[in-house]
């Protein structure tokens, strides 16, 4: 009898140890791409989805539309009778010393800003920011 509970201890204690011998399957999101499972749902990226909502954000800024007033001081319109392709609402880039400061929201945004098409910026789409923001998704 003692032999008997030895063996039984012993053979569960195997099917543990094969259990967890098992090499673990890895999560399905991870194995697949995100360009294969947002083509059909049609979703633009969440990278130009955050540019669309930061230009429509400076779009408010541009226009004095009560938002964020205290970055409105720093916009200062550039002279744009030196370049060739440019957009009539060109913005003075700002210039950081550190990655910090390069990568914030105002110098970020007004680059953006700068290298966006004239297609896209006549005054009558700049003046409504929610149509601004899906001209932007449109374009992209």
């Amino acid at each position: 009898m003692r032999l008997d509970v030895i063996r039984a201890f012993l053979e569960a204690q195997m099917k543990i140890l094969k259990i967890h011998k098992k090499p673990r399957k890895k999560p399905v999101s991870g194995n697949i791409l995100p360009h294969l499972w947002m083509a059909p749902v049609k979703w633009n990226s969440l990278a130009s989805r955050r540019r669309a909502s930061r230009l429509s954000t400076f779009c408010k800024v541009f226009n004095n539309k009560n938002c964020l007033r205290d970055l409105s001081e720093h916009i200062t319109r550039e002279p744009i009778d030196m370049l060739r392709h440019v957009h009539a609402f060109r913005v003075r880039s700002l210039h950081c010393r550190k990655n910090i400061g390069h990568y914030s929201f105002l110098p970020r945004t007004i680059r953006d800003w700068n290298s966006l098409p004239k297609s896209l910026m006549s005054q009558k789409s700049i003046e409504n920011p929610s149509h601004f923001r899906s001209l932007l998704i449109d374009h992209q």
